[in-house]
């Protein structure tokens, strides 16, 4: 990020107190006083169980340029400082102005299943021909999107992902101004903080709602409950999909040895799409990120072409080979039904001599917890080729986070730290490990 430190306290709406508005700042943002490099400009953010205050010395020891503060405080030589109402507004405000301050389109994505993978779909297939900036793992909520943001630097593009909770997308959607706005699908997530499968998605539809005046919607054709989101967005629409009518769409898809296949054509344009990704599931993600690309004029034949380089996203399909015979498919991320159920399908795919599915909790499903779990058993159950194991607890203890019980990939006690740190990654649940 390059701007005067005049120019930073005013984006951020603080006051310069510790050094001069016209000198130069040349550095990365930082809110993590364990990650932060020499140069950065550290933000003092205070929540529920630390407060960046009680680590300006060891910031600023550690080479910070600069720190942002709400309280009063000493901050030590040579750091600069600016003093705001609030940092994590403040930090907001900053990647805000920024953004609109760079000659740069912003390319949205949310929606309860795919947003990662979708996300990184439409990087690839933009990047075909345009300079991309892309939010790294899950930096997608209050915090993750504003230091996304200001990491932009010669960039023409950048692809961010939303999380969600109440009035979330919609203040993400005001700090982004996204030139493009991505939902993927609305289902059955979160439902202990949001009750009913519509607040989900008035939820999402804050993205459509919050688009500015000359954007383009990026919409699943076959999801009604998206169709009914993008009705109150009167600007440009592209429609992704399979069953229905749709702008870019997607056809004769297969499973095959290497991954899947299919055929998707935009304007009269057919292009053979292959993918080491697995399931009919990751062609609604690759069919979003292609719809992305279009919108923002990318050729269609080469943004198809660069989605043949993608490769599953950590813990979200990726496959270790131990030899003998033995592949393990690594779905641990986060788990809900649908997504289970369209997991389940894909190792139904596998050629294999034998399918074996782990399965652990679904956390968050609120008062349908037990319903919802029960439906996926029986779906498993139906699936013959595949031999079920399922390890929970009582239905009553399924919205806690899992136990440490078993190989895990990634373990509780992280689990909860990214929770507590407010990581709309870290409010879902985990899927366990699948062999074939």
């Amino acid at each position: 990020m390059k701007l005067t430190l005049g120019e930073m306290a005013r984006l951020a709406g603080g006051t310069l107190e510790v050094g001069a508005p016209t000198v130069a700042f040349d550095g990365g943002v930082s809110i993590d006083s364990r990650t932060l490099r020499r140069g950065d400009l550290f933000f003092a953010i205070s929540g529920p169980r630390h407060d960046g205050h009680d680590y300006l010395r060891e910031v600023v020891l550690k080479g910070a340029a600069g720190v942002v503060i709400q309280k009063e405080s000493e901050v030590p030589a040579p750091a600069f400082a600016i003093r705001v109402r609030d940092t994590t507004r403040a930090l907001q405000d900053l990647a805000s102005g920024f953004r609109k301050s760079r000659a740069v389109q912003v390319v949205a994505v949310t929606g309860s299943m795919g947003k990662t993978t979708t996300k990184e779909a439409a990087a690839s297939a933009i990047g075909s021909t345009k300079r991309v900036l892309k939010s790294e793992g899950n930096l997608n909520n209050f915090y993750g999107l504003p230091l996304s943001l200001l990491k932009l630097e010669q960039e023409e593009v950048a692809v961010l992902e939303m999380g969600m909770s109440p009035g979330e997308i919609a203040r993400l959607t005001e700090i982004a101004r996204p030139d493009v706005g991505v939902l993927t699908n609305v289902a059955e997530v979160h439902l202990e903080f949001l009750g009913t499968v519509s607040a989900i998605a008035e939820a999402k539809g804050e993205l459509f709602r919050g688009l500015p005046a000359g954007a383009t919607a990026v919409i699943n054709a076959d999801d009604p409950l998206v169709l009914d989101q993008a009705r109150r967005f009167s600007g440009r629409k592209v429609r992704f999909g399979v069953e229905e009518e749709a702008d870019v769409r997607g056809s004769a898809i297969r499973a095959t040895r290497e991954g899947l296949r299919f055929k998707a054509v935009f304007r009269g344009e057919e292009v053979g799409i292959e993918s080491v990704l697995r399931g009919r599931h990751n062609v609604y993600n690759l069919l979003a990120g292609l719809a992305a690309a279009s919108a923002l004029d990318v050729p269609f034949r080469d943004a198809a072409r660069a989605l043949s380089g993608l490769r599953p996203p950590w813990h979200r399909g990726e496959r270790v080979d131990f030899g003998r015979g033995f592949v393990l498919v690594d779905e641990t991320y986060n788990s809900s039904p649908r997504a289970l159920r369209f997991a389940l399908e894909a190792l139904s795919e596998e050629e294999a001599v034998r399918r074996v599915a782990v399965m652990g909790d679904m956390l968050e499903l609120g008062e349908r917890g037990v319903e919802l779990h029960r439906e996926v058993g029986r779906f498993a159950a139906g699936l013959r080729s595949i031999s079920s194991s399922a390890s929970a607890r009582s239905p009553r203890t399924s919205s806690r986070v899992p136990s440490k019980r078993g190989r895990r990939l990634r373990s509780s006690a992280r689990y909860r730290r990214r929770k507590k740190r407010g990581d709309s990654s870290s409010r879902s649940s985990e899927k366990g490990t699948w062999s074939s």
